[in-house]
């Protein structure tokens, strides 16, 4: 049974503050964590062993679970009833009920993208380290968006990351990887979060609104699932959203007006009306994105993404069977895939490529993405070339009069004449002429 916190915040004992969904329904425990299955049994081993690494990198993209894990971690460390053949926190001594509500001294949590200077590392964190905790076990210090940190502070932070005291425990949490230094990485456990599935994210969904007394419609879920693109926190912002109506029973018309429509089925629509050829619909599209507030930038990102799956599609078919999409999706990637010859498809991500380089420049966002749909569905993409219209049945082809061969100038004649040698007999003829003129 999942074990989520339910809180509500007041002021003044009559004021009550309303409290998000993804916080009241954060995970409190491992056996609570969707997705993450075999990051949860990796940890819950290493708890039962005593094996608990003294740094850790927690990488994936945003809200699926990485700051979550982390408290939940530092909860498991420093709760004093936990049983001895459990990972589980009790969540009732007083150390999960400090950390659970955010109140523990032990467990730091710093923002990286706010304190990215040298100064507040050694401050917050290395001065900080030396002393021993106040009432816990470990002193946790979870350091979210840690590769806001600039140079000199993570050079700061190396020694103490490496040889930390027996007491400290880091948890560091990332969505970009790429931009931390190597001597960073290479002194923690790394850990790599994935999207949630969809099956996954739907069940957690479908639970949380049962919860609340409240009931949805598959198709809604279905819909909430594919626009949060395996993100728990999106999902479960959308659902609140949805429940904003009032309705204890959520339908897909009353979602309508709530839930736009998803960049995934705005790249697919983009993608098929270009491929077979609607012009009207592709720019229809491009509109809509333009009147959506779409930013083109990444919507164009996201359509070289889907081209590129397509091209996997095309090469390894099996690979469609391993993406954490929706069933119409995956039909649509089928479909394309099949419609589309890989020299096309490879000229079509070239003009996507082309494309967002012009969108940089442009003053108006929504015109290289129009005139890549005119482009490639007005002409054909391997000749750049118009598309002919076919004759009607039996229409016999248009026929050209030949044009007479235009003659060489006369002056052209002469001079060739000029420059022609004479035979030999003829040279005295030539000669006696000349004298008789000049008489």
């Amino acid at each position: 049974m999942a074990n989520f916190l339910y809180t509500t915040r007041t002021i003044n004992s009559k004021d009550f503050v309303y409290m998000a969904l993804y916080h009241t329904h954060r995970p409190q425990d491992f056996g609570s964590v969707v997705g993450q299955e075999h990051i949860v049994k990796t940890l819950s081993n290493q708890i039962l062993a005593g094996t608990v690494a003294h740094a850790y990198l927690f990488f994936g993209p945003r809200g699926i679970g990485k700051t979550t894990t982390a408290r939940l971690l530092a909860k498991s460390m420093n709760c004093t009833e936990r049983k001895k053949d459990s990972a589980e926190p009790c969540n009732a001594c007083a150390s999960c009920l400090e950390i659970g509500r955010g109140s523990a001294l032990d467990v730091i949590e710093i923002d990286a993208a706010s304190h990215t200077g040298v100064d507040n590392v050694r401050e917050n964190i290395i001065d900080n380290a030396q002393f021993r905790p106040t009432k816990s076990a470990y002193k946790v210090f979870i350091i979210d968006e840690v590769h806001m940190l600039s140079t000199s502070a993570f050079n700061a932070l190396l020694k103490t990351l490496e040889e930390p005291p027996q007491h400290v425990l880091f948890i560091l949490a990332t969505t970009e990887l790429h931009k931390l230094p190597d001597t960073i990485v290479s002194r923690c456990q790394r850990f790599t979060f994935s999207k949630i599935p969809s099956d996954a994210l739907k069940a957690h969904l479908a639970h949380i609104a049962s919860s609340l007394g409240v009931t949805c419609e598959e198709s809604v879920l279905n819909h909430i699932v594919q626009k949060s693109e395996g993100c728990a926190r999106d999902a479960i912002s959308l659902l609140e959203q949805v429940m904003a109506t009032g309705e204890k029973h959520i339908t897909a018309a009353s979602a309508a007006f709530l839930l736009p429509p998803s960049a995934a089925e705005e790249v697919v629509a983009l993608t098929t009306a270009i491929v077979h050829g609607e012009t009207h619909t592709a720019l229809q599209t491009i509109q809509h994105l333009y009147d959506q507030g779409f930013q083109f930038l990444q919507f164009t990102d996201d359509c070289i993404a889907f081209l590129r799956t397509l091209l996997i599609a095309q090469v390894t078919p099996q690979y469609i069977d391993t993406l954490a999409l929706e069933a119409a999706t995956k039909k649509s990637i089928t479909e394309l895939s099949s419609s589309l010859t890989q020299k096309k498809l490879i000229a079509l991500i070239e003009a996507f490529f082309d494309a967002r380089a012009q969108l940089r420049q442009t003053p108006m966002p929504q015109l290289p993405l129009e005139i890549l749909a005119v482009a490639q569905t007005q002409t054909d993409p391997m000749s750049a070339s118009p598309v002919s219209t076919p004759l009607p049945p039996g229409a016999a082809l248009p026929t050209q009069k030949a044009i007479p061969a235009t003659p060489p100038p006369a002056t052209d004649t002469v001079q060739m004449e000029e420059n022609t040698p004479l035979p030999a007999s003829e040279e005295p003829k030539k000669q006696s002429l000349a004298k008789k003129v000049k008489a």
